[in-house]
């Protein structure tokens, strides 16, 4: 079965597959039903059916990320102190649904594409301008981009080009290396600026 409609990145769940008023189940996805006790399997599913249950629930797990986020920025402007109240009753410290609302907030529904990317895609683009992030996350889906590289693409800091006579050089991402090539002295200064640009990115210990 599909839970996720292709063309609208709506979640699917007909009441006779799901069970949030009785004690069966939460969600199910072919084979598998996911209950509060956990994992239930009927049959016996081959690999291609258990890799389809885990792409369809990583495509879950973005929608529902900011679908949080976007009802929890629609209560803080309804409910205002009301909205703090309840979130102090929930699972949720402030720091983590101020940054689901951030990006729910930063990246409009228009721009998603929950079909394909995760939640984790749209947290990287959600600093850039709308027009922007449309570009990226297409980039994304047609280059079947993790959201890690997709990150560090985006991210990228630019070095000085050569013709200004200062550091130029190359970053190796995946080995945190850097190698710098400077003809005026000024090496250091441009390698504790980049580490700083790039310190999320590259562990560089």
């Amino acid at each position: 079965m599909d839970i996720i409609d292709g063309e609208t990145g709506e979640i699917i769940l007909a009441e006779s597959d799901t069970a949030l008023q009785g004690d069966s189940y939460l969600i199910r996805v072919g084979p598998f039903r996911f209950g509060k006790s956990g994992l239930e399997v009927e049959g016996s599913p081959d690999f291609d059916a258990c890799n389809q249950a885990i792409t369809t629930l990583k495509q879950v797990h973005g929608v529902i990320q900011l679908a949080i986020g976007d009802l929890l920025n629609y209560m803080q402007g309804r409910f205002g102190e009301a909205y703090a109240q309840a979130l102090e009753a929930s699972d949720y410290t402030s720091g983590s649904a101020a940054n689901v609302q951030w990006v729910a907030r930063s990246v409009p529904p228009e721009v998603r594409r929950l079909e394909t990317l995760n939640y984790e895609h749209h947290r990287a683009v959600a600093p850039l301008p709308i027009e922007q992030q449309a570009e990226w996350l297409e980039k994304a889906e047609k280059e079947s981009l993790s959201a890690r590289a997709l990150r560090r693409m985006i991210h990228k800091p630019q070095l000085p080009p050569p013709s200004d006579g200062r550091a130029k050089g190359i970053i190796y991402y995946e080995e945190g290396r850097l190698e710098i090539w400077c003809s005026n002295g000024n090496a250091l200064e441009q390698i504790d600026a980049i580490i700083g640009a790039t310190g999320d990115l590259v562990d560089w210990s």
